[in-house]
């Protein structure tokens, strides 16, 4: 599967054997928190599960995670296969703008938002690194990203 975006142009997926992917992506509203699925990183050096897990229990979610690597992830959240996705990076990890700026483009193409653990917009401007406030990356459908936040400061202000 290929999943492409443009800035005011929409989402889309589909082979890339039969060309450029047409099958266009929009989210709706979040499932109920009793049926949604999150996302992590595979590697659990790249992001700390047990936060991931902790955020997933506060917002009453009992699904087992999808866990996955590289920029599918947001593609994966664009098309619904999951509801929320969550990466909160060990201290000392820099995240990469590589590693997010084209997923960043699908997720909100398709209707849904991707931010900072703390609700702010990533900022691609500063460089390679997106030295990050609240220190993880966060995407959900527009109508769920506010809970996933403040699920967020109630389990990390513990």
């Amino acid at each position: 599967v290929c999943f492409v975006a443009r800035r005011g142009g929409g989402a889309f997926y589909g082979p890339l054997y039969q060309g450029v992917p047409s099958t266009r992506m929009e989210l709706g509203a979040a499932p109920p928190m009793s049926e949604a699925r999150f996302m992590e990183s595979f590697e659990s050096r790249h992001s700390m599960h047990d936060t991931t897990q902790a955020v997933a229990k506060h917002l009453g979610i009992c699904r087992p995670p999808l866990r996955l690597d590289s920029q599918c992830k947001y593609g994966a959240l664009a098309r619904g296969d999951a509801s929320l996705y969550m990466r909160f990076p060990p201290a000392g990890y820099r995240e990469k703008i590589w590693d997010h700026a084209a997923g960043v483009v699908i997720v909100e193409e398709a209707g849904g938002k991707v931010s900072d653990a703390c609700g702010n917009k990533l900022d691609f401007s500063r460089g390679r690194w997106l030295d990050l406030e609240g220190g993880g990356i966060v995407g959900a459908p527009v109508s769920a990203h506010q809970a996933l936040i403040d699920a967020i400061a109630v389990v990390t202000s513990k």
